[in-house]
Parts: C-alpha cells; structure tokens; sequence
C-alpha cells in the first residue's frame, strides 16, 4: 500500500505524520487486503476562520471507485481520528454493498427468449 501525508500551512513533526499513517493506515488496511492501494492524506488548517484542522482522505484501490472523505476538529489528532473512522465506514459500505449484490437471488430469465414464452408453458419463469 503507497501511502503519502501531505501537510499545508501546518508544522506537522514527524510523530504526527507517524500517528495519521498508523490510524487511517490500519483502516484502510483492514479492507484492502494486500491489494495495490493508494492512500493520500492532506492536512490543512481552515481558510474560512475557524481555525479547525481539515483532514482529507483520499483512497484509491485497482478496480473500485475511489473514496475521499474529509473532517474538520480543532485538535490535528481529532480530525485524523474522524476521517479513519469515516473511511473505514465508507470502504465498509463499499465492500457490504458489492457483496449484498453478490448474494442477490431470484429468478433468471433467459435474455434471448420471447417476452411472455417460456420453455415448458406452465407460465413461471425460467432459472439457469
């Protein structure tokens, strides 16, 4: 997993840097599974004068639709919390979404038959 924290108009050491790796890291981690992810992290403080720490999330794996979140707290530490726990959310609901679809059943229709023919005229739908 390619992992890259970016700071903008905030000092950030390298303990902070270390903390936002492990925390959204460790989330992120738990969904990818060994795959080739990509992890872009962006911590800046507010333009809009409130002072807040804004974190943004930006994780792309191979053959999935990309996810970002954002968070914004007043404590650098708060803000990495919150946008863990909002990725880990959103990849959860990726990951129960593309298995609820998965394990949908039903019947199957034969796309190349006649609307209203089926195979042995008892009027219920064919299944494959």
């Amino acid at each position: 997993m390619e992992f890259v924290v970016r700071a903008h108009s905030v000092k950030m050491d390298d303990a902070s840097r270390d903390y936002a790796e492990a925390k959204i890291g460790k989330a992120v981690a738990k969904m990818t599974r060994g795959s080739n992810a990509r992890v872009d992290v962006e911590v800046s403080k507010s333009t809009h004068g409130t002072g807040k720490t804004r974190v943004k999330v930006h994780v792309v794996i191979p053959h999935v639709p990309s996810e970002t979140v954002h968070a914004d707290e007043s404590e650098m530490k708060a803000a990495i919390d919150v946008a863990a726990d909002k990725i880990s959310r959103a990849l959860r609901r990726h990951k129960e979404k593309r298995r609820d679809r998965a394990r949908a059943t039903g019947p199957v229709r034969d796309p190349y038959a006649p609307a209203g023919d089926d195979d042995d005229g008892d009027g219920e739908t064919v299944t494959l």
